[in-house]
């Protein structure tokens, strides 16, 4: 009985302990469990990154044994580091091999080369802009070479020269100065002073046309680039300061030719005006462009004295005859006996600058007509002779007398 309890209690206390036990690898089972798969991350990562760098292969082996004993399943998860290596064979490596220079097909990228012929070719642009996008470096130029490539005229580099005709055969000077001293009626080189045709402009010489292209200058637009004047002109077609400084040059310089043309236009015309108002005429007026073109339209100038009378001039279309028009004298007076007066006049016309001017005499005023405008006509062909730049007419009025006289107007000689 004693021995048959002390069993029982035997047992019972080996339940426990296997109980423990099995809870115990229970616990180790889930945790193995658990840290195999981030522990198998993070081996094969390693691995990986170790098989980039040397060039070998690491197989990480994760080994889990299941083993069923009394209804209990034990994992054990062994994780084996790094147990096998499998080398790459080498690859094999291309010698680097240095590419060869390129020898540039344009000729015009050599600045050295010896030139045999005008080579150089000057960038499309209008004299002054171009000269705006660089700046010459002529303290490295030689002292010959300067006095080579400087126009005599205006004391720049020459980037469009031509060769004067002077005898000398070496002279040259900017092509725009020559032309400027020819409009002038200069007959003489600029350089030496003898007499030169400068209408019969030759090419530059081989030898400026070579100088100009090692001329040594920078880029004013970017401040980047430094060399000779022929990579630069190379440099102008791909620098974008360049373009957007062109692009403003250009309309720049186009407002200002714009207003030099005006300007010349005004002071060609007040010229004229001036020469007429010298006359001392009884009127001298200036008819608007558009009264000379669009159809239909009158014009009356402001009233003048002439032979102790107001006077005005009518302008007008004339009926029947496109583009026809009338220059008509109206009186805006009586006499004391209630009679209109009539007035012996001239209308001088002026023509362009230079050209003179075409007088019409009136002279034939008839009596029936009196207090009705009268004056001479003029046809479409003929009014376009007498148009200024601008498309207006100058004209001027001298007062004769009063009445009619046809013997005036025989004798009279017309003036052009």
């Amino acid at each position: 009985m004693f021995w048959s309890n002390l069993d029982k209690a035997g047992s019972k206390q080996d339940l426990k302990q296997q109980h423990k036990k099995v809870i115990f690898k229970r616990r180790v089972q889930d945790t193995l469990m658990l840290a195999a798969g981030p522990l198998g991350v993070l081996l094969f990562t390693v691995c990986t990154q170790q098989a980039v760098e040397n060039k070998e292969i690491y197989i990480p082996i994760t080994i889990t044994m299941n083993v069923n004993t009394q209804n209990v399943v034990l994992a054990l998860s062994v994780i084996s580091m790094a147990a096998i290596w499998i080398k790459l064979p080498e690859m094999p490596v291309e010698p680097k091999v240095e590419a060869a220079p390129i020898e540039p097909t344009n000729k015009e990228l050599h600045v050295e080369e010896e030139l045999t012929g005008p080579a150089l070719q000057i960038v499309t642009l209008p004299e002054d802009l171009l000269r705006s996008l660089f700046e010459p470096q002529m303290q490295s130029v030689e002292e010959h070479q300067k006095e080579l490539l400087t126009c005599p005229c205006c004391e720049k580099v020459m980037l469009r020269a031509s060769k004067v005709p002077c005898g000398n055969g070496a002279h040259h000077a900017c092509t725009s100065c020559l032309k400027s001293l020819h409009a002038e009626g200069q007959t003489v080189c600029p350089n030496c002073g003898g007499k030169a045709d400068l209408a019969d402009l030759k090419p530059p010489a081989e030898e400026l046309t070579a100088a100009l292209a090692k001329l040594p200058c920078k880029c004013t637009a970017c401040g980047e680039f430094e060399g000779t004047f022929r990579r630069f002109q190379r440099h102008a077609l791909t620098c974008m300061a360049c373009h957007s400084t062109a692009s403003f040059g250009n309309y720049r310089l186009s407002v200002e030719a714009e207003m030099r043309h005006q300007f010349r236009e005004r002071a060609s015309i007040e010229k004229i005006w001036q020469e007429m108002a010298g006359t001392l005429p009884a009127l001298l007026h200036q008819v608007p462009a558009d009264v000379l073109t669009e159809p239909d339209r009158q014009w009356a100038t402001p009233y003048f004295g002439a032979c102790g009378y107001l006077w005005s001039m009518r302008i007008g279309v004339l009926g029947g005859r496109e583009g026809a028009r009338y220059f008509c004298l109206l009186p805006h007076q009586t006499n004391t006996d209630r009679t209109a007066p009539r007035l012996k006049f001239s209308v001088f016309f002026a023509k362009p600058p230079g050209q003179g001017f075409k007088e019409r005499l009136v002279v034939d005023w008839p009596e029936d007509m009196a207090g009705h405008p009268w004056g001479p006509t003029m046809e479409a062909e003929e009014l376009q002779k007498y148009m200024q730049a601008d498309g207006t007419l100058i004209f001027m009025v001298h007062a004769h007398g009063l009445g009619s006289d046809e013997s005036l107007k025989k004798a009279a000689v017309p003036r052009s």
